[in-house]
């Protein structure tokens, strides 16, 4: 495993500081570290940099916190491999078609949120968040970004719709297109892809993206 000096390399970079002020009573509120999105490059980072699967990305109210996690009497296995989705989403997309009831979910994020970075195909972030197939999508409009929000919003907004895929591997959820041009979610799984039973609509701006998934009954 890496020694704790790359955890604390990690933070500092993404907080943009120098790694003698991440310090355990550092907090997270406030920082470039808040928010849904920040934690989840902060934990494509921690996978990708220590090779460990951390959870505490998420939830860690502090540098001590998320040090603990991964370094203290319970440290997260390195290598650990991503959560095993889609057999799992597989089969709640057969349970969701016979659950009754209408759901829904909605994400806004700023564009700005989204980090700028040399090489969307090896970042850590874009990596672990977005299907091959959505990366090249995005890289080939003209803001390239926006469209990289609006699907961060639809797999949020999916999240906030049902809870189920709250752990779901991200790599496994993409939006696509049908030939008409409308979007739809669906599950990947060795390249095959199984549309969820969920309408999703996408907006955005030069400044923010958002989206609405609904489940129907």
């Amino acid at each position: 495993m890496a020694t704790s000096d790359t955890l604390q390399d990690v933070v500092a970079a993404l907080l943009g500081t120098e790694p003698a002020a991440v310090r355990p009573d550092l907090a997270f509120a406030g920082t470039r570290l808040q928010g849904s999105l920040a934690r989840a490059r902060l934990y494509a980072t921690i996978e990708r940099q220590l090779g460990v699967a951390c959870p505490a990305a998420f939830t860690a109210r502090t540098y001590g916190e998320l040090h603990a996690a991964i370094y203290g009497p319970s440290p997260a296995s390195p290598g650990a491999p991503a959560p095993a989705s889609p057999p799992v989403l597989a089969q709640h997309v057969e349970n969701n078609r016979a659950t009754p009831g209408i759901a829904c979910g909605i994400d806004i994020e700023m564009v700005a949120s989204l980090p700028v970075v040399a090489d969307y195909w090896s970042d850590a972030f874009y990596c672990a968040t977005f299907t091959p197939a959505e990366i090249a999508y995005c890289l080939l409009q003209d803001q390239p970004l926006t469209h990289f929000a609006a699907r961060w919003c639809a797999k949020e907004a999916l999240k906030k719709c049902d809870a189920t895929y709250l752990q779901a591997d991200l790599r496994t959820l993409e939006v696509a297109l049908s030939a008409s041009g409308a979007p739809y979610l669906c599950v990947v799984t060795n390249g095959h892809r199984t549309p969820l039973p969920f309408a999703v609509s996408l907006s955005h701006t030069p400044q923010m993206a958002v989206a609405v998934v609904v489940r129907c009954p």
